[in-house]
C-alpha cells in the first residue's frame, strides 16, 4: 500500500471515530463539550457529589462507593547522576523524615530524558531545604522523549536528625 493511500485510510478511520462519538469536527463545533442530564453547557448541571473532601460534610454515598484515597504509587528509588545537561530545579511531592535520612518523592519523566543530577541540602536551625535538580543525559541529545510520568524517590542523609525542623522544597519554597 503506498503512503498516500495509508494516510487517507487513517484519516477516514479517525473521522469516523469522531463522528461516532458525536463530535463531527465541523467548524464551530465545541470539541465534544456536551451537556449531561439536560443541563446546558457552562451551567452548574445536575451532577451529584459522591465523596466529599476532608473539609466538607460527607454526603450519603451509594452503597459500594469507595471514597478512600488511593495509595500513592510505588516510587522507583534513584541515585543522583551528576553531569546531566539542561539541569533545572524540580518540585517534590513529599519528604518523609526518618531521623538523619529523608526520603524525597516526586513525579518525573523517564531516562534518558529526565535524570536526577543532584540534591542540594541546606540545613538550618529551623528548617532543612531540599532542592532536587534534574536534567537529560548528554548522550541522549536530539533523541525523542516519550511523555510518560514516573514516580521517583531519593534518600538523602543529613548532618543532623530533622527533629523539630521543617522540610522545605527548595524548588518552590513550600514546606513538605
Amino acid at each position: 500500500m503506498n503512503s498516500r493511500v495509508a494516510i487517507v485510510t487513517v484519516a477516514l478511520l479517525l473521522a469516523g471515530c469522531g463522528a461516532a462519538a458525536g463530535n463531527t469536527g465541523a467548524v464551530g463545533d465545541d470539541g465534544g463539550d456536551r451537556s449531561v442530564g439536560g443541563a446546558e453547557p457552562g451551567s452548574k448541571g445536575s451532577g451529584q457529589i459522591l465523596c466529599a473532601g476532608p473539609d466538607e460534610p460527607a454526603p450519603a454515598a451509594p452503597p459500594g462507593t469507595d471514597c478512600s484515597v488511593p495509595p500513592e504509587p510505588e516510587a522507583t528509588l534513584v541515585t543522583p547522576q551528576p553531569g546531566m545537561v539542561g539541569v533545572r530545579a524540580v518540585p517534590w511531592t513529599s519528604a518523609t523524615d526518618m531521623g538523619r535520612t529523608v526520603t524525597v518523592t516526586w513525579v518525573s519523566g523517564v531516562a534518558p530524558c529526565t535524570i536526577l543530577d543532584r540534591v542540594e541540602v541546606s540545613e538550618g536551625r529551623r528548617r532543612v531545604t531540599l532542592t532536587l535538580f534534574e536534567g537529560s543525559d548528554p548522550q541522549a541529545q536530539g533523541m525523542p522523549c516519550i511523555e510518560s510520568a514516573q514516580y521517583k524517590a531519593v534518600r538523602v542523609l543529613l548532618d543532623q536528625p530533622v527533629g523539630d525542623r521543617r522540610l522545605v522544597d527548595g524548588a518552590v519554597g513550600r514546606t513538605g
